[in-house]
């Protein structure tokens, strides 16, 4: 249940936490008007080892004049118990390691929008600058990512997993970038695991000395695409040097062994997608019918932006809502034919659904 249900303006200045713990639930609720400038690692929290889930920060700007520092929304750096989800953002953000929801991640963020703007003087992503060892999924950009040297619309340093992301946005760099990823990297030293990006698209426009239309280069020992579309021609490559595809089948003569090696049986791969194809939609992303991803598919969890269940997705013979101060038994009805709210409409508040506390789910 809401702790509170309307509108509370914060002080002028209140401090920041350094490192949490623990587990913050923004319950659907919007911050705004957020200032947040450091000399360290900036963001909601500066450091997450714990969750914050189901918020929304906007018309917000965050700045760290560090030359060392992560920025982020919700968190600077996300460590590998920490979890970021179900949230949006519409700020700016400005530093020199610089990402739309996290600056570094090396933890688990899923359902996540970034909207705003990124602006970095060495590394920007539009989800994450750089990606260590941990997993996003679920999560997209639609905002402008610019960077003095690597800009990646999704990440600008990766060496992580990455499942069902996407990039809209526009993507700028004053040396390199790529679409969707810039650096795109493993070292089995340091990481048990090869990078691996899975059903991933990118439709936006990239400017770049050096640019790729997915990523910019790969390079370590190896790691494996599958399931990924970028908007092009058959003339245009997946990554600036072309290495992307070589380098699988390099990999691919490796392990197609029997010896305790995996086989890759699925249709790995960057493949270019013209503009209609992919708008007709991807496995497991759901066609943008309703025309708020500018008609490009999104992933089913950000279809509908509400934190609160929907009514038609569970069973109603055991749920109970209770509105102003009565309880009552909800009806079984048939399913709406109205699109539902989109994770990308503006973050204004819903009424409806904030008076309405649902109990007794299961």
């Amino acid at each position: 249940k809401p702790l509170y249900n309307g509108t509370f303006v914060l002080p002028e200045s209140i401090e920041t936490i350094d490192i949490f713990k623990g587990t913050f639930d923004g319950q659907g609720y919007t911050i705004s008007g957020l200032y947040v400038k450091g000399t360290s690692d900036v963001g909601f929290f500066q450091q997450l080892t714990g969750t914050v889930k189901n918020l929304n920060i906007c018309n917000s700007l965050f700045i760290s004049t560090d030359d060392y520092a992560n920025v982020g929304t919700f968190a600077g750096i996300t460590g590998s118990d920490g979890k970021i989800a179900n949230c949006l953002s519409s700020s700016y953000l400005i530093g020199c390691e610089v990402g739309g929801i996290a600056g570094l991640n090396t933890g688990n963020i899923s359902d996540c929008l970034f909207n705003g703007f990124v602006i970095a003087r060495k590394i920007a992503g539009g989800v994450v600058a750089s990606g260590m060892g941990g997993l996003v999924c679920n999560s997209g950009n639609s905002g402008t990512v610019y960077s003095k040297n690597y800009a990646g619309g999704f990440a600008g340093r990766y060496c992580d997993e990455a499942e069902y992301c996407f990039n809209t946005g526009k993507v700028f760099s004053d040396y390199a970038a790529g679409g969707f990823i810039c650096n795109v990297l493993i070292s089995k030293s340091h990481y048990d695991n090869h990078t691996n990006i899975n059903c991933c698209y990118q439709v936006g426009e990239v400017n770049a000395p050096n640019a790729g239309n997915f990523c910019y280069n790969t390079s370590g020992n190896f790691s494996v695409f599958y399931g990924c579309r970028f908007v092009g021609t058959a003339t245009d490559k997946a990554d600036y040097n072309g290495f992307i595809e070589s380098s699988f089948d390099e990999y691919y003569e490796q392990v197609k062994d029997p010896f305790g090696m995996p086989v890759i049986t699925l249709d790995p791969g960057v493949y270019y997608i013209t503009d209609n194809n992919l708008k007709r939609g991807l496995y497991d992303f759901v066609v943008d019918t309703g025309n708020e991803n500018n008609g490009y598919p999104l992933p089913t969890s950000l279809q509908r932006r509400t934190v609160a269940p929907s009514i038609t997705n569970v069973e109603y013979e055991k749920l109970e809502i209770k509105q102003d101060n009565k309880t009552k038994k909800a009806e079984k009805k048939e399913e709406p034919k109205k699109q539902s709210p989109s994770k990308y409409a503006a973050p204004v508040q819903q009424p409806v659904l904030e008076r309405a506390v649902v109990e007794n789910v299961k």
